[in-house]
């Protein structure tokens, strides 16, 4: 019976052996890994600490170009409505000369039928009698 214990101890101590092997293989395996693990989550942090940095800078970038936008916005609105006022304004002013345009041609279609009409009359009591222009020239200067 003790050579059987004694077999069986020794399979024992071979098996604990090969589980010890296993278990230090684990333990250095967990240990290289972790440690690999640490290192490299280190760098992952510093690279995406950088990428937040540019993206913060980015962002404030386009929020300055956001506000100079706004500002060239206002400018150009500002400018939009004054260039609305200045053409009602040229509007009205137009309106006024073609007033004025258009009365003076009133003015003249009537001077041009008073001239044919003097004329006529003129005409009529001379007894067709034809003109000269010297004669023309001083109707017209009496007429007007």
């Amino acid at each position: 019976m003790k050579e059987a214990l004694e077999a069986v101890l020794e399979r024992t101590d071979i098996w604990l052996m090969i589980f010890t092997a296993i278990v230090a293989i684990g333990v250095g395996g967990e240990a290289v890994f972790g440690v690999k693990h640490w290192l490299l989550s280190r760098k992952l942090r510093t690279i995406l600490n950088a990428e937040e940095q540019k993206s913060r800078a980015e962002i404030a970038r386009l929020y300055e170009k956001a506000g100079e936008l706004e500002s060239t916005n206002l400018l150009l609105r500002t400018d939009l409505e004054r260039a609305i006022g200045e053409t009602h304004s040229k509007q009205t002013e137009l309106e006024v000369e073609q007033r004025k345009t258009a009365e003076a041609q009133e003015r003249a279609s009537r001077a041009q039928l008073e001239l044919s009409q003097s004329f006529g009359l003129y005409v009529s009591r001379s007894g067709h009698r034809v003109l000269k222009v010297k004669e023309l020239t001083r109707i017209s200067h009496q007429v007007f």
